[in-house]
């Protein structure tokens, strides 16, 4: 990857060879994500106001990721056994499924069935967690009861800085019950309410 220029023609070959190693298969997706628009790897990016991005330091954060990722172990397995084998009372969890949605190329979208068997299976969970999903009635009834925040984002990378964007809902949930969140914001803010002046400033 360290000589393959930013050329059209370079990612035009990652495309059509045939035969490849494990190892190139993998530098050439990397080189047609790097290249093209939207890092979809279909279509050769052109920009008339800004370069590419940097070949040398696309190598540095490669190796800069290898080195963040020294003592991670990376799973391959249904997210069931996953939570199996790594749930406890010290885990945390950041879970983020498939939505109802489809992904286009990128991935199927879930059925409300696999939604609801995941929902069902991560209320027993020994470990703490926060589970992000689109903001949809079939999310906001299994997981009734739980601290959630709706947030929105830019819905697609066409969409990005635009004035007008379209925007897409998601909501972020955690294991935290909603009466027990307001019940330690109350005691916080009878706290604070409370504290002595000293000096001018209020202690919390």
């Amino acid at each position: 990857m360290d000589f393959v220029l930013n050329s059209r023609q370079e990612f035009d070959d990652c495309i059509k060879q045939p035969g490849l190693t494990e190892i190139q298969r993998a530098a050439r997706w990397f080189i047609r994500n790097r290249l093209s628009f939207g890092g979809m790897g279909a279509t050769f990016a052109i920009t008339r106001t800004q370069p590419l991005s940097s070949r040398n330091q696309r190598i540095l954060a490669i190796q800069a990721m290898s080195r963040r990722l020294d003592r991670t172990t990376i799973e391959n397995n249904a997210w069931e056994k996953i939570l199996d084998l790594y749930d406890s009372s010290e885990s945390f969890f950041f879970l983020d499924p498939p939505y109802l949605d489809s992904g286009g190329a990128a991935y199927r979208g879930w059925s409300e069935h696999e939604l609801t068997r995941f929902c069902q299976r991560i209320l027993r969970l020994k470990g703490k967690w926060i589970f992000t999903f689109q903001d949809c009635e079939q999310v906001r009834d299994l997981m009734a009861g739980f601290t959630l925040k709706s947030i929105s984002r830019a819905n697609g990378i066409g969409n990005r800085g635009k004035k007008h964007a379209t925007q897409y809902r998601e909501v972020i949930i955690t294991n935290e019950r909603e009466q027990r969140r307001g019940q330690r914001e109350g005691r916080a803010h009878e706290l604070h309410s409370s504290s002595p002046v000293q000096g001018g400033a209020r202690c919390t």
